[in-house]
Formats: C-alpha cells, structure tokens, sequence
C-alpha cells in the first residue's frame, strides 16, 4: 500500500552541476516532505481507529436486550459493513436464515463457505487474502469473495459472520 518515488530532473543536452548549498537544500526539502507525508499517514490511520471505535459503539447501543444477535448487526446504519472495509457480509448459520449485505455470493454458495469452515477451521477467526488457495471453489466467487474474514459466534443460533472482499484486477502500463 505504500507508494515511494524518486523525481529526477535533468537536462540531455548538458550536465547540470548543482552547488553544495543546492544539493543541501534539495536534501533537506526531501526530508521535510518524507517527514509530513508520515506525519499524514499516521494523522489518517489514527483517524481511522476513532471512527472504527465510533461505529462499533453505535453498532453495540442498536441492540436491545430482545434482538441480540449477530443477524441483526447486518441491517441499519451502522453496520456491520462500517466497520471493515469490505464488499459484503453475511450472517450463516445451520439452522436459521442467511442474512446478507453488499455483494455477496449466493446463498448456496454462503451455506457451503460456512460448512467448510466448520469442518476445516479450527480457530474461531479465520481471515485469507486469497480465498481460492484455502477453498477451491472460491475460484468461482472471486468477484464476490476472493479475500475472507470469518468470525465464529457461539450460542443460540451458533454460526458465522463473514465480511467478503472481491478481487482487485488491476493492470499497470510503464508506456
């Protein structure tokens, strides 16, 4: 995700033969923006973790001590897609209804996800960038689910939340 870049500047016809005090100056003009663009990136992502800590308290006071449950979080403002940043998400469990927000695979498609984990994961968070080098069939759904966070839940009715990133095609071109 990072981006680092070297400017150059010169001139074909004849070589530029800059001072000692120029190259200095160059020098610390390049320190000066290597410095406020960390400094900006960090500003960012600490500005990122308050509004993630935002959202969660506001997704946790939605709930009344009648509908709790991981089903729920999938629908209102916020949600469970304004937490992370994915696609879609899913709520699947055995015995209930599938739930979903966003772009998600089919329900059929959910349903066989969520029994693999179950039957392949051992852990109650499971999280892949590249869904089809664990899964097989994921091959298929990469528009919809080529990167996976899993979170088992626990409890009446036990199943699992999933947030589903698509694939990032993307192609460069030097010319």
């Amino acid at each position: 995700d990072n981006l680092a870049g070297l400017l150059l500047c010169f001139d074909h016809e004849r070589a530029a033969r800059p001072s000692f005090a120029v190259r200095q100056a160059c020098e610390l003009l390049g320190f000066l923006v290597a410095t406020r663009r960390g400094e900006l990136l960090e500003v960012q992502r600490l500005r990122g973790q308050v509004r993630a800590g935002t959202r969660c308290t506001q997704l946790l006071a939605r709930l009344s001590p009648e509908q709790i449950g991981p089903a729920e979080l999938l629908t209102g403002q916020p949600g469970v897609l304004d937490l992370i940043n994915a696609d879609g998400a899913a709520w699947v469990s055995a015995d209930g209804p599938l739930r979903t927000t966003g772009r998600t695979p089919s329900d059929d498609a959910l349903r066989a996800l969520a029994q693999w984990l179950d039957a392949e994961v051992a852990r109650p968070v499971f999280a892949t960038r590249s869904l089809e080098q664990v899964y097989g069939p994921a091959r298929e759904l990469r528009s919809s689910a080529a990167g996976l966070l899993a979170v088992q839940v626990p409890g009446e009715p036990a199943g699992w939340l999933l947030w589903l990133r698509g694939e990032l095609a993307s192609s460069v071109s030097w010319n």
